[in-house]
């Protein structure tokens, strides 16, 4: 017994002094991060989301997929969480992007132990410092990453005791044990999906587990595996539901074949291997291969990766099962970022480093656990271990390096171009960036490069005609629209962008026809954009054309869920509805107008007056107050004298004249404020007569 207890006392001492290690190395490395800012995607997640700073917000994230153009809903969460706490003070999100990877190395650490392999803590060690992962730890977006990770993770666990995977010689005792595991394992699962559905692997990773561990794949397994699988296939094919119609991941650029698609999956897998053994260059945005299947060379990578898995299969009495397992894993965690699926980045280039946070970790226990098996020799093990020691002080040393590329915009597409010139995005973004700095010239000249670089492609001509609209040559920057939308091969979401200008510029000059046409071909390019009906709606308002401007408005509210697009919209159909003298319709707009914008004093004044035409004075008046409240105009004031008196002429024909002379005084008054003789003085005539009458 005491033996005993000095081996935990042992192990625990281990624990924390490893656990303490991993987690210090961890924020050593990326202690640069604390002061970082917001790069790509940023903006329209974290500091431009207006939803994830309210309770309504958050629950619109929840209930509404569409809401945002990606259904992660645990990921806002944790943003609104976090914005109760520091608002947008950007070091603590970057804390919690840590926090989390450093989570994640843990239960690693853990599972590895469980399952009896003696490289868990070198393995997680790796997973921390490597510098692979610098994209999805140091970038607030990749919270996705990191978060869904945590709780996969957490289910690998619950799976491993469900499954029965870590000590065969104790299994569940009863049906109420594996009920509640399997509970466990479909939350973390569930929870896992809602951060990003990546990770619809996990059910299928824990039955190669299985086949891993015990040689075959149970009935029970399966039987337990098959509803997660039901799940998680669901939830998958919306996120590509949404990335194609939604995200815009559709288009000439996904136009490609089964085999084209084949091919370029054994090229990522192999890209992908040979960036975990050798992490240079290491590139925000890679450059965007081409696949031609009619070159025997780029079927080479396709046919090396099915050759590597046939001969672990048939060396399996030899190796063991747990090379090809360790194969089937990465492969499998990696199959949604093989090229299968249409995703959006995939625009620019077809790898990126956080497409593969998740399946790097069987790639990474793969190689640690093979180089384990060189120190079960002391004489190996003299000279192997300083080697691990240093290879982690170089990957630290490399990741702290990198994370000095993602403190700002700026900075990183500086890099992405100085190591990729082909990259586009990069091009474009530097040439906002100074726009959005108000140098404009600037930006100019950097988008004439990208025109010059990238003559066929229309973005080149989008992002300089926005320069242009900056330094107001008008000529030229319709000019550049009309050249992007030439360059369009199909109706991408991108060619909505020069239709949308070229229809806001027709509304300037007054030519409603020609922007109702530009507008059609927006909705055309993105049918699921609120934005395009809204414009189109307008358009149709100035043609006069009410009930088709109606409709357009009706559809884009069903597409909007930003409180300031559907608050204009709602406002606009109310005065549609005017127009056409429907007045309860109106009114009811208006009211949803105001139910999203409480203080927008004009919706308030309209409505007053909808009420007084319906002869709901009393509304009325409180309706013109209200809208008085929040902003002071002449106008309003002389609305508000003219529904008193209309007030008061009401109780007049009702035989109330004291209260009507009640609501005269009280609009005199007011004329009086306004210092309006003319209203003064119909006011005292109307006083008079009803004095006489009295």
């Amino acid at each position: 017994m005491a033996i005993m207890g000095h081996h935990m006392q042992k192990t625990t001492r281990q624990t924390i002094i490893g656990s303490l290690t991993l987690v210090v190395s961890l924020f050593v490395v990326y202690v640069q991060m604390r002061h970082a800012g917001i790069i790509w995607d940023d903006h329209s997640y974290l500091t431009g989301n207006t939803l994830i700073q309210s309770l309504t917000g958050l629950w619109t994230l929840w209930t509404v997929p569409g809401a945002h153009p990606q259904y992660y809903p645990l990921v806002f969460t944790s943003y609104f969480l976090e914005y109760q706490l520091w608002g947008l003070n950007l070091g603590g999100y970057h804390f919690v992007n840590i926090l989390l990877h450093g989570i994640s190395c843990l239960l690693l650490w853990r599972i590895l132990t469980r399952l009896g392999l003696r490289c868990g803590w070198l393995a997680a060690m790796v997973f921390a410092l490597h510098p692979v992962m610098v994209e999805s730890v140091a970038w607030i977006t990749e919270r996705k990453n990191v978060l869904s990770l945590a709780f996969y993770l957490c289910g690998i666990l619950a799976g491993i005791r469900l499954l029965n995977l870590a000590d065969v010689s104790k299994p569940l005792k009863n049906k109420s044990q594996t009920t509640l595991w399997w509970c466990v394992l479909l939350l973390c699962y569930v929870l896992a999906l809602l951060s990003k559905t990546v990770t619809v692997s996990l059910p299928a990773a824990l039955l190669v587990m299985v086949w891993w561990r015990h040689g075959s794949i149970s009935k029970r397994a399966i039987g337990l595996m098959l509803p997660l699988l039901a799940i998680g296939l669901a939830l998958g094919l919306h996120t590509a539901h949404l990335e194609k119609v939604t995200v815009g991941a559709v288009g000439q650029d996904w136009d490609t074949s089964l085999l084209h698609r084949t091919l370029l999956a054994g090229q990522i897998v192999w890209f992908y291997i040979l960036k975990l053994v050798y992490a240079h260059p290491l590139i925000f945005i890679y450059e965007r291969w081409q696949v031609d299947v009619h070159d025997p060379m780029h079927w080479l990578p396709v046919v090396l990766l099915v050759v590597l898995l046939m001969g672990l299969l048939i060396c399996v009495k030899k190796i063991g099962r747990g090379p090809l397992a360790g194969m089937l894993l990465f492969v499998g965690t990696l199959f949604p970022a093989l090229g299968f699926f249409n995703v959006y980045p995939m625009r620019y280039s077809y790898v990126a480093d956080h497409f593969q946070y998740h399946a790097s970790i069987a790639m990474i226990v793969l190689i640690v656990c093979g180089l384990a098996g060189l120190l079960r020799t002391s004489t190996v093990k003299r000279i192997v271990l300083p080697l691990c020691v240093l290879g982690l002080v170089a990957m630290g040393y490399q990741t702290y390096q990198r994370t000095a590329v993602y403190q700002n915009h700026r900075i990183l597409w500086l890099d992405t171009l100085d190591q990729n010139p082909k990259a586009t995005i990069a091009i474009y973004n530097l040439g906002s960036l100074a726009m959005t700095d108000n140098r404009p010239a600037d930006g100019l000249a950097i988008l004439n490069m990208a025109v010059i670089a990238f003559p066929d492609q229309p973005l080149s001509y989008i992002n300089r005609a926005a320069a242009y609209s900056a330094l107001d040559m008008r000529d030229r920057q319709l000019a550049d629209l009309r050249k992007a939308i030439s360059c369009f091969k199909g109706y991408e979401i991108e060619r909505a962008m020069p239709h949308r200008e070229l229809g806001q510029q027709a509304l300037r000059e007054g030519d409603w026809q020609q922007a109702a046409g530009e507008f059609e071909q927006f909705i055309r390019c993105a049918p699921q954009s609120p934005v395009g009906y809204a414009l189109l709606a307008d358009a149709l308002m100035k043609l006069e054309d009410y009930q088709r401007a109606k409709t357009m408005y009706v559809e884009s509210l069903r597409r909007t869920r930003e409180v300031n697009i559907a608050s204009s919209t709602w406002y606009n159909l109310a005065l549609a509805y005017q127009q056409t003298e429907q007045y309860e319709p109106a009114m009811n707009s208006y009211l949803a107008c105001l139910n999203n914008d409480p203080k927008r004093d004009d919706a308030m004044s309209n409505l007053a007056t909808l009420f007084a035409k319906t002869g709901d004075f009393a509304s009325a008046i409180n309706w013109q107050e209200k809208a008085l409240a929040i902003h002071t105009t002449d106008a309003y004031q002389q609305n508000l004298v003219r529904m008193r008196v209309g007030y008061a002429m009401h109780f007049a024909k009702l035989g109330y004249p004291a209260q009507a002379i009640e609501h005269l005084e009280l609009a005199r008054k007011l004329a009086m404020q306004m210092s309006d003789p003319a209203s003064i003085a119909r006011i005292d005539q109307l006083i008079q007569a009803l004095e006489r009458k009295q």
